[in-house]
């Protein structure tokens, strides 16, 4: 929402995932393919129309609906530093683990993924390079749980959930 005297609080907006259907010089309208919002018209599958200066990023799909990484948003994350949250879900969905790591975003290519530093580690910790799971981090100190580190105003959070692959042979119905 947005308010006339007050504006719009950044850190509170949920982003929204929309693939354009028409693009004109001061609409643009699409259907919305990534939502967690419930409201009636950026619910998942609803069409949306929407000026230009409410978009955040852009980012483009090979046929196969694979994102390619966004050059513009890829040289502006390279240096910046990330928190990294990992939800590892088991089998079933339930929980298996969560970890947390906080580097530089060292590179970013559409054959590589996102290559983060992390200090005292050889290599780098690598993503698919899908920009969308980074976001800009909302102030303040966030602290790492496995480690216990204290980690100040970090540029970007980037989360992800990884689901376990169902086991070999194993079907479900």
């Amino acid at each position: 929402m947005y308010d006339d005297k007050t504006g719009a609080d950044l850190w509170d907006n949920e982003p929204v995932g929309v693939r354009l259907k028409s693009v004109g010089p001061g609409s643009w309208t699409g259907v919305v393919t990534i939502s967690e919002i419930k409201a009636k018209g950026f619910r998942t599958g609803d069409t949306i129309q929407f000026t230009p200066n409410r978009v955040f990023d852009v980012h483009e799909t090979r046929k196969d609906g694979i994102p390619l990484a966004n050059r513009s948003k890829a040289a502006f994350v390279r240096g910046k530093d990330v928190l990294v949250g990992l939800t590892y879900l088991n089998e079933d969905g339930s929980l298996n683990r969560r970890s947390q790591l906080h580097g530089t975003i060292e590179v970013v290519s559409n054959r590589m993924g996102i290559g983060i530093r992390i200090p005292r580690r050889r290599a780098l910790f690598t993503l698919p390079p899908d920009l969308r799971s980074i976001q800009p981090a909302a102030p303040g100190i966030y602290r790492l749980k496995e480690t216990g580190k204290r980690v100040e105003n970090p540029t970007f959070v980037c989360t992800w959930t990884i689901h376990s692959p169902k086991a070999k042979g194993s079907a479900r119905r």
